[in-house]
């Protein structure tokens, strides 16, 4: 449909285009209104089947497979504790799924030099694990790479895949994600917090099963449970305006008494969810 038929105005589409135009960055935006494709262009060097690395986009889709995991029934519940997940790395620890979700697992961590330090490491679990604990588990938020791979090496100890693997058999050849690559770690386990090189469309996808409670094409691809405990608001920042959920963030309070929830990586890389205008924006 055109965007006049689901009620959008062309104008400002074009202003949103010709911002995107502008920025260094972006080279596709993607609008999803009342389930139609309404606009999408491409910028620069972007093309449709063009696969980007998506950067912590990455983390969305990963905290998705747990939940899937969850539903599966391969993880009793967010409640489980590290020392009983990945017992071999985390034998005595007292931080549970929950904190590792939401980046509140209390470790030292600072995103570029301890990130850059895992990446070079030979055993990026080890390297995570073995940072001191300056915080209580579930009390302050400290975004953090390492817990996003922990949730990788759960997802392939408690269902003996690959995240990859398990992720084309539950969830990406359900909704018709294909996609190029999905960098590993030294022992081949796909990177939880970032790597995944995908297309915008195949981005939009994720943003449509979320803003749809799970639901894909008649069937139940995740459980509306976990839709709307990943996108709670956990902590807040201190701009007021971005919270922090199942590594989604959730923005309120910046567009009037809208409530948008957002995947999110360097250079660029969104899906804007925003429920009460079903609306995806890529």
């Amino acid at each position: 449909k055109s965007p006049e038929e689901v009620g959008m105005d062309p104008e400002l589409l074009r202003q949103a285009s010709e911002y995107t135009n502008n920025s260094t960055a972006s080279e596709s935006l993607l609008v999803i209104k009342d389930g139609y494709l309404v606009f999408e262009k491409y910028y620069k060097n972007g093309s449709q089947n063009q696969e980007k690395h998506a950067w912590s986009v990455t983390k969305s889709f990963t905290s998705t497979l747990i939940g899937i995991a969850i539903d599966r029934g391969y993880i009793s519940g967010t409640d489980e504790m590290l020392s009983d997940l990945l017992p071999e790395y985390y034998n005595d620890s007292s931080i549970c799924l929950n904190d590792v979700l939401t980046m509140s697992t209390g470790t030292s961590w600072n995103d570029y030099s301890d990130w850059k330090a895992m990446t070079d490491s030979g055993d990026w679990i080890r390297n995570v694990a073995q940072k001191s604990q300056v915080a209580n588990p579930g009390e302050v938020f400290n975004y953090n790479t390492g817990n996003s791979h922990i949730l990788s090496h759960i997802i392939a100890e408690k269902t003996l895949n690959t995240p990859l693997g398990f992720a084309q058999e539950n969830l990406f050849n359900k909704i018709g994600i294909s996609i190029g690559e999905w960098n590993t770690d030294p022992v081949g386990i796909q990177a939880g917090g970032h790597g995944l090189h995908i297309n915008s469309r195949q981005m939009a996808k994720l943003g449509y099963l979320y803003l749809n409670k799970g639901f894909w094409d008649g069937e139940q691809i995740i459980s509306e449970d976990w839709i709307e405990r990943s996108t709670t608001d956990y902590f807040r920042m201190n701009d007021g305006e971005r919270g922090y959920g199942y590594h989604w963030w959730i923005i309120k309070n910046r567009y009037g008494d809208l409530v948008h929830f957002i995947a999110a990586g360097y250079g660029g890389q969104y899906i804007f969810v925003t429920p009460e205008l079903d609306l995806v924006i890529v």
